[in-house]
């Protein structure tokens, strides 16, 4: 069985305002973080970027951090794992995984900032499965925290385990 480690971090958003000129509005306004992110790869640099956006969805790119390519290593076919000091997450596709033989997603929530329903924060990391549909898979049990089933509305705490079976999902 094949399983993919990965670490997710839900810390506190603040809404970020920050004065500066628009040459869309023509004059200096209030951008504030939309809290999505970009990253772009140039040679053996990854550049992470805060989009901010102004009232008239105007949107300016803030330069967050840059990070070195890391070259590809070999792990065995039983466990692969994500790089868990990765500071933004990213967002996973379980039909990419399906496709790459993972049978197990185990996340490992490091941090929570607020309480945070487990439906909720399914639906706001994984892109290709709707919260209803997540709801679905927890009471059917392919999705677990700590080896328990539990309910949609869970909230997550620090240091709990998500086990997602992506096998046998009927629902999808």
């Amino acid at each position: 069985m094949t399983v993919l480690n990965i670490h997710w971090r839900f810390d506190l958003e603040t809404e970020e305002s920050v004065t500066r000129y628009c040459p869309q509005c023509g004059r200096k306004v209030s951008f504030v973080d939309s809290s999505k992110r970009r990253h772009n790869a140039n040679g053996k640099n990854i550049y992470q970027f805060a989009i901010y956006k102004c009232a008239n969805d105007h949107t300016w790119n803030k330069k967050l951090d840059i990070y070195k390519a890391k070259p590809v290593l070999t792990v065995n076919d039983t466990e692969k794992e994500l790089c868990p000091e990765s500071v933004e997450d990213p967002t996973i596709s379980i039909g990419e995984l399906s496709k790459q033989g993972i049978h197990t997603l185990c996340i490992c929530i490091q941090s929570v900032a607020s309480p945070l329903r487990l439906d909720r924060a399914l639906s706001t990391k994984i892109k290709d499965v709707s919260r209803t549909q997540i709801q679905k898979l927890i009471k059917q049990g392919n999705i677990q925290v700590n080896s328990q089933t539990v309910a949609a509305k869970y909230l997550l705490c620090e240091k709990d385990y998500i086990h997602f079976h992506l096998r046998d999902m009927s629902c999808l």
